[in-house]
């Protein structure tokens, strides 16, 4: 019988970014201050539950066990999980970080920054560090949206005005632009170079509003679709600059 070769591999569903290399999946760096930031009452718990598992085995850890009722001690090793995973993630959540980025920074839309970041694949395993690449990447993805909707608006069967057009292939520019300006912002929070990635973020929320003050310069009104757009990419640089912020 024929044997077919097995593929070793299967290729990403992920479409590719021209503007940056691939966004590997982030990592927790702070378990160095377990200790530190670790409360008596977790500590408590995780050493009970180890203390409870290390007993496996022995007559008196069996009759325990069996005495436990399985939903208890299932609820017990979750809830250390859990603690543990807070601690050495350094309870960086989308919804702490957004938090502390609102309250350092008024324009900081709190849901807003919720809702973009918990939606990145990222977000999950990353750290205050990690949320900063997450919130320059969401700007990637939406600049690329913008410039792919302006070419569909510019090559569209429904006719523009012709006041119009030069507006939009104005923003057509600025939002190629604002891809890479993001896209740089992500390289500099990843190499630690935070002084580049505010300043190529603040650049991107720039060409954001420069989209919008086109088609006023012009006397038409711009698309709602594009406006909304414009305005969630300027937020999201205004989220990135916050979230950067925030590293210690």
């Amino acid at each position: 019988m024929q044997r077919h070769a097995v593929p070793t591999s299967v290729p990403s569903q992920r479409p590719a970014n021209e503007h940056r290399p691939p966004v590997s999946v982030l990592q927790c760096k702070s378990i160095r201050h377990y200790n530190r930031q670790t409360s008596r009452s977790a500590k408590q718990l995780l050493y009970q539950t180890h203390s409870t598992l290390r007993f496996c085995g022995t007559d008196e850890a069996n009759q325990q066990q069996r005495a436990m009722r399985p939903s208890t001690m299932a609820r017990a090793l979750a809830a250390a999980a859990a603690i543990l995973a807070a601690v050495v993630c350094g309870g960086a959540t989308p919804e702490t970080t957004c938090r502390a980025a609102a309250r350092s920074d008024r324009r900081v839309d709190y849901h807003f920054c919720v809702s973009r970041l918990s939606q990145h694949h990222d977000s999950p395993d990353a750290d205050t560090w990690g949320l900063a690449k997450v919130a320059a990447d969401v700007g990637v993805l939406m600049a690329g949206n913008g410039a792919y909707d302006i070419k569909a608006m510019l090559a569209g069967k429904k006719e523009q005005p012709a006041a119009a057009r030069g507006p939009l292939e104005q923003c057509e520019a600025l939002y190629d632009r604002m891809g890479s300006a993001f896209a740089e912002a992500y390289d500099g929070i990843d190499r630690r170079d935070y002084a580049t990635g505010k300043e190529k973020a603040g650049e991107a929320a720039s060409l954001a509003r420069r989209c919008a003050a086109a088609f006023a310069r012009a006397g038409v009104a711009i698309p709602s679709r594009l406006a909304k757009q414009s305005a969630d990419s300027a937020q999201m640089a205004i989220v990135c600059t916050a979230v950067t912020n925030l590293i210690k």
